[in-house]
């Protein structure tokens, strides 16, 4: 009876705090996956407005450069080393990475590039998109590198040239972005992942996982999962067609690890509720066969003819009044006993033993 009763206490707390537990981890892993999807919304609305502002800042950038009367002077000369002079100078004077100069047919005429024979096809296409000498910004790979870019006229006051500016979309960018975000951010074209935040093994996973993706699959705009990553995509070359996208990243781990200290109190609450039942019951238990053992105890005795037996059960409870109500019985066969012994060696009138 006492192994029944803590098993049975125990396995029903065990039960319970199980149950528990399971529907708590539940619960956390729903809220873990909205908050996920939240964080992505909201980074991916403050990955537009950074993207949006250095796309301003460009283009405020190459507007003042363009009405730089020493500027104007300079790319007018026909003479290359004077040209090339002037874009590092004020590719220098507004901090852009790069600086490429065009006349009206397109033609480059100088660049501030290291490397003298790296083509701008990529750049030239984005002429398709001006309309009555308009501004035109996007995403352009060059050489391997990603680069913001606004290409704007240069006017004196009637068009006289074409000039791009552009910012290195680099691993500094990109931390820049997550810190702002709180998400993993890579940027890629089509498969091949250029810059990002990931570990280097997390990014050759991103890349495994993206190359079955089809390129009118690409631009898709849900989040979904990727090696491990709930992911956004988000597509940021819209006219040179190089299918080149950011990658907003989310790890559900990361989100549910802020409940695990949650989780492991829970666990350390259950296992000393756990302990406690199974004290408490053991006690409970004793309590209750320990009186039941002694009244067993004792009625092996009575059976065995022994009338004087301790029934030491004197608790106000059931068991109680059963060993009160059994030390009464014991004692009125021990009184009828002795009767009946009387009668069979006495006699009662006389008190003269019987022959």
């Amino acid at each position: 009876l006492q192994s029944r009763i803590i098993s049975f206490y125990t396995l029903l707390l065990a039960g319970i705090l199980g149950a528990t537990f399971i529907v708590v981890t539940l619960a956390s892993h729903r809220i873990a996956d909205s908050q996920v999807l939240e964080e992505l919304e909201v980074g991916k609305r403050v990955f537009a407005q950074l993207l949006e502002q250095q796309q301003q800042q460009l283009l405020k950038s190459a507007t003042v450069l363009t009405a730089d009367f020493g500027f104007l002077e300079a790319i007018t000369i026909d003479d290359p080393a004077t040209v090339l002079s002037a874009l590092i100078n004020h590719s220098r004077r507004v901090d852009a990475d790069l600086m490429v100069l065009f006349d009206l047919d397109h033609q480059v005429l100088g660049h501030t590039l290291s490397d003298r024979s790296v083509e701008f096809s990529a750049l030239q296409s984005l002429f398709a998109q001006t309309v009555n000498y308009g501004s035109v910004s996007d995403v352009v790979l060059l050489r391997g590198h990603l680069y913001q870019i606004v290409l704007v006229p240069v006017l004196a006051p009637e068009p006289v040239a074409w000039i791009a500016v552009g910012f290195l979309v680099d691993n500094a960018l990109a931390r820049r972005l997550k810190d702002i975000t709180g998400l993993e951010v890579s940027f890629l074209s089509r498969s091949e992942v250029l810059v990002s935040t990931l570990p280097v093994d997390e990014q050759r996973a991103l890349e495994q996982a993206l190359t079955p993706i089809a390129p009118q699959e690409f631009n898709q705009t849900t989040p979904g999962q990727v090696a491990g990553y709930t992911t956004y995509y988000y597509p940021i070359s819209v006219t040179t067609g190089q299918q080149t996208a950011a990658i907003l990243q989310q790890s559900p781990l990361a989100i549910m690890a802020q409940f695990t200290p949650v989780q492991m109190t829970l666990g350390i609450l259950s296992l000393a509720a756990l302990l406690l039942t199974i004290v408490g019951s053991v006690l409970i238990a004793r309590r209750i066969t320990s009186p039941i053992n002694r009244l067993a105890d004792a009625a092996d005795q009575i059976q065995a003819g022994q009338y004087d037996v301790n029934i030491d059960v004197t608790s106000a409870d059931e068991i109680g009044r059963l060993g009160g109500s059994l030390k009464h019985m014991v004692e009125a066969v021990a009184d009828r006993e002795e009767k009946i012994k009387r009668l069979a060696f006495e006699d009662l009138l006389t008190g003269l033993p019987n022959r």
